[in-house]
């Protein structure tokens, strides 16, 4: 089995999990934010993961922070943190 193979099974596998929802699935307009997902984290907090990996843990956002983080002009009101 070649790795793009094996990438493709663990993405559709995880689609299929109850406490990550990837974000490409959703009409998001920032493409920063396609590629991340959205999941339940150790306090079953609903948290935006940026990024993950097994040598140095994940990055994850509250949802209300990624007005500052994205810089966000219109703040609470963005199209992306409205869906979110």
């Amino acid at each position: 089995m070649q790795e793009d193979d094996l990438s493709s099974i663990l993405i559709q596998n995880e689609r299929d999990l109850l406490h990550i929802l990837p974000l490409d699935m959703l009409p998001i307009k920032m493409s920063g934010l396609k590629r991340t997902r959205m999941i339940k984290n150790a306090h079953l907090n609903s948290v935006v993961e940026l990024f993950r990996d097994a040598h140095i843990g994940s990055g994850q956002l509250h949802v209300q922070d990624l007005t500052n983080k994205f810089d966000w002009k219109d703040g609470n009101n963005h199209p992306d943190l409205v869906l979110l």
